[in-house]
């Protein structure tokens, strides 16, 4: 059990580390394209905050994004729960 502990804790290193690293570049290109002129003509935020979530996903960048979040949560648990198990033990 402890070794399915260790192999679940770098799995959520690794995810977490993956997830941190693309978020800089994904944080960057949203806020580009909140302040480029395209965003810049929709009228209200809501308009502009899903005109920037489109954009994103048309890079592909939107659903990366989601893939990474997903994985590291998915570690997380996994870890959590061999931990949770050892500790009942």
């Amino acid at each position: 059990m402890r070794k399915e502990l260790t192999k679940a804790l770098t799995e959520l290193t690794s995810a977490t580390n993956a997830r941190d690293e693309y978020e800089i570049e994904y944080e960057v290109e949203k806020a580009q394209l909140s302040f480029s002129a395209v965003v810049g003509e929709c009228r209200n935020q809501t308009q502009r905050d899903a005109k920037v979530t489109i954009l994103l996903n048309k890079k592909g960048m939107y659903r990366k994004m989601a893939e990474l979040k997903s994985k590291a949560r998915v570690a997380y648990y996994t870890w959590s729960t061999y931990k949770s198990l050892l500790e009942d033990k």
